[in-house]
């Protein structure tokens, strides 16, 4: 898997040695990119554990695909 990141004028790239990488690695892959371009590693963190906590509770799996698109769309778009 290859994600590439732009991010202002900085181009970030990373690659895994195989396509089939399990969503804990492709969450930890994220994590490191957001560092990578300058968050603080506990927001980052923090910010993953409110979004866990956002999409899933305990009793089932309760994802709402509209509440992320309109989440990440909103934290693009605070101008």
């Amino acid at each position: 898997m290859k994600i590439t990141l732009q991010h202002y004028s900085e181009t970030i790239t990373v690659e895994t040695k195989s396509e089939a990488i399990t969503a804990q690695d492709f969450v930890d892959l994220m994590y490191r990119l957001s560092i990578m371009v300058g968050y603080h590693a506990k927001n980052v963190a923090d910010s993953c554990a409110e979004l866990a906590d956002t999409y899933y509770t305990h009793d089932k799996i309760a994802i709402n695909p509209d509440a992320c698109i309109k989440q990440a769309y909103s934290e693009t778009n605070n101008s």
